[in-house]
């Protein structure tokens, strides 16, 4: 693989987050392209046709990118909640088992009309301190 070819490091299915990132990017003298844009921008069942918006780097700005590009996502996990309240890590899974429990003793609850008198359990966890909530 040549210097000068342009390699995929993100999708994105909104292009105001790809520009986000290219901007970012651009500032420290990356080369960016985006492609697929105007195709994913027809309506969201394009963009998943498309595999979504894609935005690529030269290869030889790659090593240069790569702190840029996690620092964008983890900014993300951040402020969607998804990082430890504890200790503010981003090491966290969430727990689905406890989230289906819960929807199908809600669904159960209504149907029957018993009603949902549970206490809403921790759904996520942090595997750097073991914190749940």
């Amino acid at each position: 693989m040549t210097n000068n070819q342009f390699i995929e490091v993100a999708r994105f299915f909104s292009s105001s987050d790809a520009h986000i990132l290219r901007a970012l990017l651009e500032a420290e003298d990356i080369q960016v392209e985006i492609f697929d844009e105007q195709f994913s921008s027809l309506t969201p069942v394009d963009s998943v046709i498309a595999g979504g918006i894609k935005l690529a780097i030269l290869n030889a700005d790659i090593d240069k990118a790569e702190p840029i590009i996690q620092a964008y996502y983890n900014n993300l996990k951040i402020e969607a909640g998804n990082v430890c309240p504890e200790c503010n890590s981003l090491d966290i899974s969430r727990d689905y088992v406890t989230q289906f429990t819960m929807f199908c003793y809600a669904t159960f609850g209504a149907i029957a009309g018993t009603g949902f008198n549970r206490t809403t359990p921790q759904y996520k966890k942090c595997h750097s301190c073991g914190y749940k909530w």
